[in-house]
């Protein structure tokens, strides 16, 4: 532990000394119980690898412990987490950036990691992801953006892991588009995603109303059975739209989707295979279309709910050989 510690110090000190109008740090871990605090305030502060301009900072081992804080200009930090050797481990990743040209990679592969990012303003983006194969169990993360043009590419690879993603926006005009890519492979996993947070219900509560002005872009693949969705979209701008498209493949899957707020909102869903439940909801102002198809042999329940004041049109492909028939559900209010 003294030993790594020393040697990322030391290096540090050489890269400063070599280029001190850069705000660099560059790390290459190898071994247990590493435990590290960076935080940079200035500009041109980056995290990355000991490679070129575009390598990727390194942590190999279990109980990896990692607070990496970002406060200025043109930030980017790129990690990659790795304890793959299995074991007990429980390693830990916080990454906050506030402010302006913020960019996060993170790549976790293993066992039970956890990790939290949070980005403050302005040109946000944020490419996460966790597990490698379906053997990489119990990984989860919570990515939060708040302002301004905000991107979130999202991974989860494994079973039995956890991922909770929000944006928001409330800077006016500065509040270009929300952008969300959601991939996930495996069983038993949990997705919970927001954009202009919302959901109101089922069971997930929340709310939140800070004036969303941005425009609401979510595409979701989901491969694999007994996964949960709880994936929302709210916009209180009446010219930007809400657009979602979820894939799923599998069985005895649970969705409850919403979209709510001004604007016109566009929902298309495709649900391959047996069992699955969804509930799919639509209100407020603008033009409501859905298109939902749902295949597989076994019974599947649907339940769809249309409001507002607009026009409102759904369509709905249904492949039903159950022999006790398949529940539908739709209501235009």
């Amino acid at each position: 532990m003294t030993t790594n510690l020393v040697s990322l110090l030391a290096t540090i000190l050489l890269l400063l000394s070599s280029t001190s109008f850069a705000n660099e740090i560059r790390i290459n871990q190898v071994g247990d119980d590493f435990d590290l605090d960076i935080s940079q305030d200035g500009t041109d502060n980056k995290i990355k690898g000991m490679g070129g301009a575009t390598s990727t900072a390194s942590v190999y081992g279990n109980d990896a412990k990692l607070d990496l804080t970002q406060t200025g200009n043109d930030n980017t930090i790129s990690m990659y987490y790795n304890n793959d050797s299995g074991g007990v481990s429980t390693p830990k990743a916080i990454v906050t950036q506030t402010g302006n040209r913020n960019t996060v990679t993170s790549d976790q592969h293993g066992y039970a990691h956890e990790s939290t990012v949070t980005q403050t303003g302005d040109d946000n983006t944020a490419w996460v992801e966790t597990g490698r194969s379906s053997s990489h169990l119990n990984n989860q993360f919570t990515v939060t953006q708040t302002g301004d043009n905000i991107n979130a590419y999202l991974e989860q690879d494994g079973s039995y892991n956890t991922m909770e993603t929000e944006q928001r926006c409330s800077t006016g005009s500065n509040c270009l588009t929300q952008d969300m890519r959601i991939v996930v492979t495996g069983n038993s996993n949990s997705v919970k995603a927001k954009q202009g947070v919302h959901y109101n219900n089922n069971t997930g509560a929340t709310t939140y109303d800070g004036t969303e002005p941005g425009g609401n872009d979510m595409d979701v693949d989901v491969t694999g059975s007994n996964n949960s969705l709880m994936i929302s979209q709210r916009n209180q701008n009446s010219i930007r739209t809400h657009n979602m498209d979820i894939d799923i493949t599998g069985d005895y899957n649970n969705v409850f989707h919403t979209q709510a707020g001004d604007a016109d909102k566009t929902s298309t869903l495709t649900i391959n295979n047996d069992n699955n439940a969804v509930e799919h909801v639509q209100t407020g102002n603008g033009y409501h279309t859905s298109a939902i198809t749902l295949g597989g042999t076994g019974a599947t329940t649907f339940t769809g709910l249309q409001g507002g004041n607009s026009s409102r049109t759904y369509t709905l492909n249904q492949s039903c050989v159950n022999t006790n028939g398949c529940t539908v559900t739709v209501t235009q209010q």
